[in-house]
């Protein structure tokens, strides 16, 4: 866990809530933020984003390009972030009503079996490959086109 908005705290009171001690895990890590986000991304095997209202997260992309798969949930633009590399689990049900905190880890259970070793290895090169679309020489034409398109007379 990254913290910005929420802090490491926050993470282990939203656990504790729910019924289970994220302590406990010594693979759960927490960090402030980096000025490289590869310094982040070395020790990560997978980026898990189980974000309910996300619209798409940098992180994702940043995972990408540094070949972490991540497994996002279903909301926002995420999946559309993920390019085809990593996973994509349901956050349902999708109505108003408020989701159950102790239910996410049961709904992700499933695709968290995704993490394995040889899952892991594999999809790196996939998430390489598809963060090929945030590297500056792929976004670079595509800001040259659109500045051309918004100030040509």
């Amino acid at each position: 866990m990254v913290e910005s908005r929420g802090t490491a705290g926050q993470l282990v009171a939203c656990g504790l809530r729910g019924g289970f001690d994220l302590r406990r895990h010594e693979n759960i890590m927490t960090s402030g933020p980096v000025p490289r986000p590869r310094d982040l991304f070395a020790p990560t095997r997978v980026l898990l984003v189980p974000s309910l209202v996300e619209a798409g997260a940098r992180v994702v992309a940043e995972a990408l390009l540094n070949g972490v798969p991540s497994l996002v949930s279903d909301r926002g633009g995420l999946p559309e972030m993920c390019n085809g590399a990593g996973a994509v689990l349901p956050c349902r049900p999708r109505s108003r009503s408020r989701i159950s905190i102790p239910s996410l880890p049961t709904l992700w259970s499933h695709g968290s079996k995704r993490s394995c070793p040889g899952w892991t290895t594999a999809e790196s090169q996939r998430a390489r490959d598809a963060g090929g679309k945030y590297r500056p020489e792929s976004l670079a034409p595509q800001y040259d086109e659109f500045f051309a398109r918004v100030f040509t007379p």
